[in-house]
């Protein structure tokens, strides 16, 4: 279980990057630990200067696809991050789909870059179709071995680290392209001290004895843990019994490129923060030149998403709260009153698809926290 958990978007363009967004990144931050999802092109100079996250801190990168807005960055990033590296640096995990390991060892190969760490590129495999060819075919001097990740019943489970899980699903777009659901553990309940304490301590020579402690209430964290405390008297005393209720861990579900996206839904269900694409959409000084159903038909054909498609995801999965991400280069992020009348006018169409939870329109830069549940 983790303190904090917070999104930063390092990039919020489509494939055409502008003066006002970077090409696609995010990065989650864990009690401090940073996990990066997708690095498009300059992701590395956001970084330096985004002030809120250090290369040394990223532990883990999930790709969601191959197209190059979304991993052109990859390599270079992967080069500075060996910069000053201390020899103990952990392994750099890597996941995405096939074709992620081929075009890391071919970009460092051809370049004969070497990083100072070792790194593990993991794939994301439909049922049935592993070649296995990159698994066995020579690796990079710093590479360590990966997984081929299978999937079973639609799902990828792809790691648990600092107290999340990640699990995958497939998105429909014009190549392979996956969603991560990230879910907190949840919290162990606090214990009924009020409750315990009186029976630990007309027990305590026993226990103590029979436990090796100085003392009954030593052996609470291990109750807490979710083991039973056995009584000399032959009495068990079970966590269920003595434990508050547990606190559900957060969920964050981080959409890729998409313009269908129900195969992730079971996954993303109860979702705290939902973050999906919304690449383009139709607004009021469209009107006379295209209609509504022309740009869903458009977006649709290229494999991505309007506002109203992303909101009507979010209500179908009950989401708490809607970040848009994704934005063509026509949509800029800065403060300039029209910039920001544009993107509000965006928000609110997809606002009328989610009317229960708040939205937002992601900008370079902007960090969200995600609040523990109650």
């Amino acid at each position: 279980m983790a303190n904090e958990i917070s999104v930063t978007f390092l990039g919020t363009s489509s494939a055409m990057p502008s003066l006002t967004r970077n090409h696609s990144s995010l990065a989650v931050t864990i009690d401090g630990v940073a996990w990066l999802f997708d690095c498009g092109e300059g992701t590395q100079h956001q970084i330096m200067r985004c002030g809120a996250l250090r290369l040394s801190r990223i532990q883990r990168i999930f790709c969601t696809h191959l197209h190059g807005d979304h991993v052109l960055g990859l390599p270079g990033l992967m080069c500075t991050m060996g910069s000053g590296a201390p020899p103990d640096r952990p392994v750099l995990h890597l996941y995405g789909p096939p074709g992620l390991r081929a075009f890391i060892r071919s970009v460092l190969n051809i370049t004969q870059a070497r990083l100072g760490y070792q790194f593990a590129v993991h794939e994301l495999h439909a049922a049935g179709v592993v070649d296995g060819s990159d698994c066995t075919s020579v690796r990079h001097a710093d590479e360590a071995p990966g997984q081929d990740i299978v999937m079973e019943s639609g799902v990828w489970r792809v790691c648990h680290s600092d107290g999340v899980s990640v699990t995958a699903a497939p998105l429909q777009h014009r190549i392979e392209s996956v969603g991560f659901v990230l879910t907190e553990d949840d919290t162990p309940g606090r214990v009924m001290i009020e409750k315990i304490e009186p029976i630990l301590k007309a027990h305590a020579p026993g226990l103590c004895q029979a436990y090796g402690v100085r003392t009954p209430m030593a052996l609470l964290p291990s109750l807490k843990s979710g083991q039973s405390i056995d009584l000399p008297d032959g009495t068990v005393l079970r966590p269920e019994d003595f434990l508050h209720p547990k606190r559900p861990g957060r969920r964050l579900a981080i959409l890729g490129d998409t313009c269908e996206s129900s195969a992730i839904a079971p996954l993303a269900m109860g979702a705290d923060l939902l973050i999906h694409e919304a690449t383009n959409a139709f607004l009021q000084s469209d009107s006379g030149v295209t209609t509504a159903a022309v740009v869903e038909e458009q977006c649709v054909s290229h494999g991505h998403s309007t506002p109203q498609m992303a909101g009507a995801f979010a209500t179908s999965i009950s989401a708490g709260a809607l970040v848009l991400n994704h934005f063509s280069s026509r949509y800029k992020g800065d403060d300039a009153p029209d910039s920001l009348a544009v993107m509000d006018e965006i928000r609110a169409l997809a606002a009328g698809a989610f009317p229960s939870g708040k939205v937002v329109c992601a900008r370079d830069f902007m960090s969200i926290p995600v609040p523990k549940r109650q």
